[in-house]
């Protein structure tokens, strides 16, 4: 007699997304057939039978199995225990989507003839991360938050989406196009860290918030990584920014606003409106139009107190009062290394207006703090102007020891990280 092989497969908790699927104990990794890769993929629980350890897992997208598989892998099981496998399948991050997986369990060889091969398909469709969001509101089908598995984002709702999950961890995994959004709500967001991992937001609009207007609004205790905005109408509001509105214990590294236009009552800037507490490394803001009704215009924030080291700003700075080629207005509690703007755009000095003590009668008009330096033009299109400046190989691997880059048809240093060839002719 002839045995049909029987697998048990329990389809409780089929998916976990992992972005970067480490070895992790008591878990199985499975290897694909024909070279499949992928970043993240799917957890199986899985109990082989007693009578064989061989067995073959395929994934099929949707419903028809006669079609040939996404992934396929081939494994050697035993124990007749439950075991976590894992199989690597790029499954679609922005929507939710059905599939079949088919095990199917091979004879042992010491049972030929007695066992005969068996297959078993199960219904799969992915699920938002914990539960808790529809496509709709922007959900994550990667990622958990944590350090370790950030949310990843896909599209401009998983991008809003930030703003409904403080203290969390995200990872933006391609640039994302506002053009067809409107206007947009500025994130509030606290705790977060933000990677955009060499990816831009492209053509944001966000105009007429009375509190202000840029792609992030309220942002405290956070960092934003490789991260850019390029593109943007920011006005009609107080405070008006490309990055961010206002910002509070903040790290930025390796971050850019470019080609923009800001348009605030009082405080407008390339990165920041208003800045207090933050950290700026290796960052820059540039062929932006920088507007501030009654004072504070600067071409990376309107007000600065914090840290700038390897940044530079080519921006125009307009207004009726406090105009800074960096910041129009900043206090003695700020430190500057490496700091380039270019002169000629609306500004005579660094800091317009700069406070040397609590005290609002230590104002110091036309400022140039130690560590910052005024260039025309000419010179800041010149390479060895950015003293301090870690360059890299424009062709070689992305380094973050030396996060910039100089391509002969740009006129200033570029962030190796956003670096593309195709766009750079």
């Amino acid at each position: 007699m002839k045995y049909h092989l029987r697998c048990a497969l329990a389809l409780g908790v089929l998916l976990a997304a992992l972005i970067l699927p480490a070895d992790a104990a008591g878990r199985v990794n499975l290897t694909p057939d024909n070279g499949y890769t992928a970043d993240y993929g799917i957890e199986l629980p899985f109990t082989p039978s007693p009578r064989t350890a061989d067995y073959t897992f395929e994934v099929f997208r949707g419903e028809n199995t006669s079609q040939p598989p996404l992934v396929r892998a081939q494994a050697s099981l035993s124990g007749g225990v439950t075991q976590t496998l894992y199989l690597p399948l790029a499954f679609d991050l922005e929507h939710a989507e059905r599939y079949t997986i088919r095990v199917t369990a091979q004879p042992d060889a010491r049972r030929a003839g007695l066992d005969t091969e068996d297959s078993r398909t199960f219904p799969y469709t992915t699920q938002y991360c914990g539960g808790r969001h529809t496509e709709a509101q922007g959900g994550y089908l990667l990622g958990d938050g944590s350090a370790g598995n950030p949310y990843v984002i896909q599209n401009a709702k998983q991008l809003s989406h930030v703003r409904e999950h403080p203290g969390s961890y995200f990872r933006q995994n391609v640039d994302i196009d506002l053009s067809s959004w409107g206007n947009w709500t500025p994130i509030d967001a606290d705790g977060i860290n933000y990677d955009g991992c060499g990816h831009y937001v492209w053509n944001l609009t966000s105009t007429g918030h009375s509190s202000g207007n840029a792609l992030f609004g309220n942002l405290t205790n956070s960092t934003l990584r490789r991260f850019g905005v390029n593109t943007f109408t920011c006005t009609g509001g107080e405070y008006d920014a490309g990055l961010i509105r206002a910002a509070s214990n903040v790290t930025l590294d390796q971050c850019l606003a470019a080609n923009g236009t800001t348009r605030a009552n009082v405080c407008s800037g390339g990165l920041f409106a208003t800045a207090v507490g933050v950290t700026v490394r290796d960052s820059f803001s540039s062929s932006c139009s920088i507007y501030a009704k009654t004072a504070n215009a600067g071409g990376l924030s309107g007000n600065f107190t914090g840290s700038l080291a390897r940044c530079y700003a080519i921006n125009t700075v307009a207004g009726e009062d406090s105009l800074g080629g960096i910041s129009g207005h900043g206090t003695y509690a700020s430190a500057f290394q490496n700091v380039y703007w270019e002169t000629g755009r609306g500004a005579g000095s660094a800091v317009q207006e700069w406070w040397s003590s609590d005290s609002p009668s230590s104002v110091i008009w036309n400022y140039n703090p130690p560590g910052t330096f005024a260039k025309p033009a000419a010179e800041m299109t010149v390479q060895s102007t950015y003293q301090g400046f870690a360059f890299a190989n424009v062709t070689g691997p992305y380094n973050p020891a030396k996060p910039w880059v100089w391509e002969p048809n740009q006129n200033h240093p570029l962030l190796h990280i956003f670096y593309r060839p195709e766009e750079l002719g």
